[in-house]
Protein backbone atom coordinates (compact mmCIF):
# COMPACT_ATOMS: atom_id res chain seq x y z
CA UNK A 1 0.00 0.00 0.00
CA UNK A 2 1.47 3.41 -0.92
CA UNK A 3 2.48 5.59 2.01
CA UNK A 4 -0.10 8.30 1.33
CA UNK A 5 -2.82 5.66 1.31
CA UNK A 6 -1.82 4.47 4.79
CA UNK A 7 -2.23 8.00 6.11
CA UNK A 8 -5.54 8.40 4.30
CA UNK A 9 -6.71 5.01 5.59
CA UNK A 10 -5.99 5.77 9.24
CA UNK A 11 -7.55 9.22 8.92
CA UNK A 12 -10.70 7.59 7.49
CA UNK A 13 -10.74 5.06 10.34
CA UNK A 14 -10.38 7.80 12.95
CA UNK A 15 -13.02 9.96 11.28
CA UNK A 16 -15.44 7.03 11.12
CA UNK A 17 -14.86 6.22 14.79
CA UNK A 18 -15.47 9.84 15.75
CA UNK A 19 -18.64 9.98 13.62
CA UNK A 20 -20.08 6.91 15.37
CA UNK A 21 -19.08 8.31 18.75
CA UNK A 22 -20.70 11.62 17.82
CA UNK A 23 -23.95 10.04 16.60
CA UNK A 24 -24.28 7.84 19.68
CA UNK A 25 -23.71 10.86 21.93
CA UNK A 26 -26.19 13.18 20.23
CA UNK A 27 -29.20 12.04 22.24
CA UNK A 28 -27.40 12.77 25.53
CA UNK A 29 -25.95 16.23 24.79
CA UNK A 30 -22.66 14.62 23.78
CA UNK A 31 -22.66 12.39 26.89
CA UNK A 32 -23.33 15.28 29.32
CA UNK A 33 -26.52 13.65 30.62
CA UNK A 34 -24.61 10.55 31.67
CA UNK A 35 -23.15 10.12 35.15
CA UNK A 36 -19.41 10.57 35.45
CA UNK A 37 -18.82 6.82 35.93
CA UNK A 38 -20.70 6.07 32.71
CA UNK A 39 -18.75 8.82 30.94
CA UNK A 40 -15.49 7.36 32.18
CA UNK A 41 -16.35 3.78 31.24
CA UNK A 42 -18.01 4.31 27.86
CA UNK A 43 -16.05 7.30 26.60
CA UNK A 44 -12.57 6.57 27.96
CA UNK A 45 -12.14 3.00 29.25
CA UNK A 46 -13.88 0.99 26.51
CA UNK A 47 -12.20 2.94 23.68
CA UNK A 48 -8.92 2.54 25.59
CA UNK A 49 -9.36 -1.24 25.59
CA UNK A 50 -10.06 -1.17 21.85
CA UNK A 51 -7.03 1.06 21.31
CA UNK A 52 -4.78 -1.34 23.23
CA UNK A 53 -6.19 -4.29 21.29
CA UNK A 54 -5.53 -2.61 17.91
CA UNK A 55 -2.28 -0.89 18.85
CA UNK A 56 0.16 -3.45 17.44
CA UNK A 57 -1.49 -3.56 14.02
CA UNK A 58 -1.77 0.23 13.84
CA UNK A 59 1.88 0.69 14.78
CA UNK A 60 2.98 -1.91 12.23
CA UNK A 61 1.02 -0.07 9.54
CA UNK A 62 3.78 2.56 9.62
CA UNK A 63 6.68 0.25 10.55
CA UNK A 64 8.87 1.83 7.87
CA UNK A 65 9.31 4.81 10.20
CA UNK A 66 10.54 2.61 13.03
CA UNK A 67 8.32 1.44 15.85
CA UNK A 68 8.70 4.46 18.14
CA UNK A 69 8.14 7.04 15.40
CA UNK A 70 5.26 4.96 14.10
CA UNK A 71 3.68 4.89 17.56
CA UNK A 72 3.90 8.69 17.80
CA UNK A 73 2.33 9.04 14.37
CA UNK A 74 -0.56 6.77 15.33
CA UNK A 75 -0.95 8.65 18.64
CA UNK A 76 -1.19 11.86 16.64
CA UNK A 77 -3.93 10.40 14.43
CA UNK A 78 -5.84 9.13 17.47
CA UNK A 79 -5.75 12.45 19.30
CA UNK A 80 -5.42 15.53 17.09
CA UNK A 81 -8.27 14.78 14.65
CA UNK A 82 -10.57 13.94 17.59
CA UNK A 83 -9.65 17.23 19.26
CA UNK A 84 -10.22 19.08 16.00
CA UNK A 85 -13.61 17.46 15.34
CA UNK A 86 -14.71 18.10 18.93
CA UNK A 87 -13.54 21.71 18.66
CA UNK A 88 -15.53 22.19 15.46
CA UNK A 89 -18.68 20.76 17.04
CA UNK A 90 -18.43 22.10 20.59
CA UNK A 91 -16.83 25.51 20.02
CA UNK A 92 -17.60 26.58 16.47
CA UNK A 93 -21.04 24.97 16.16
CA UNK A 94 -22.38 24.98 19.73
CA UNK A 95 -20.60 28.15 20.83
CA UNK A 96 -18.80 26.76 23.88
CA UNK A 97 -15.61 28.51 24.87
CA UNK A 98 -12.36 26.98 26.03
CA UNK A 99 -14.20 25.72 29.12
CA UNK A 100 -15.39 22.82 26.99
CA UNK A 101 -12.05 21.17 27.78
CA UNK A 102 -13.18 20.94 31.42
CA UNK A 103 -16.91 20.51 30.91
CA UNK A 104 -16.27 17.62 28.53
CA UNK A 105 -13.39 16.29 30.62
CA UNK A 106 -13.83 12.77 29.25
CA UNK A 107 -12.98 14.01 25.74
CA UNK A 108 -9.92 15.86 26.99
CA UNK A 109 -8.83 12.78 28.93
CA UNK A 110 -9.28 10.54 25.94
CA UNK A 111 -7.10 12.83 23.83
CA UNK A 112 -4.17 12.15 26.15
CA UNK A 113 -4.50 8.36 26.20
CA UNK A 114 -3.01 7.61 22.74
CA UNK A 115 0.20 9.40 23.74
CA UNK A 116 0.67 6.77 26.46
CA UNK A 117 -0.80 3.66 24.84
CA UNK A 118 1.02 3.64 21.51
CA UNK A 119 4.56 4.54 22.66
CA UNK A 120 4.32 2.03 25.53
CA UNK A 121 3.16 -0.67 23.11
CA UNK A 122 5.99 0.20 20.70
CA UNK A 123 8.51 -0.01 23.54
CA UNK A 124 7.16 -3.42 24.53
CA UNK A 125 7.32 -4.55 20.90
CA UNK A 126 10.95 -3.39 20.69
CA UNK A 127 11.85 -5.22 23.90
CA UNK A 128 10.12 -8.34 22.64
CA UNK A 129 11.94 -8.21 19.30
CA UNK A 130 15.28 -7.70 21.08
CA UNK A 131 14.57 -10.65 23.38
CA UNK A 132 13.92 -12.88 20.37
CA UNK A 133 17.16 -11.93 18.62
Amino acid sequence: MPEWMKHFYILCVVTTLWAWFFLIGLWSDYYQQWGWVSQLIFVDVLPLVLMVFLSKGLILLFKGYGLLKSSLLVAFYFSVPFLLYDYIYLVLYQGNGAEYLFRYWYLTGFSLLPWFVFPVKATLMLKQSNAIV
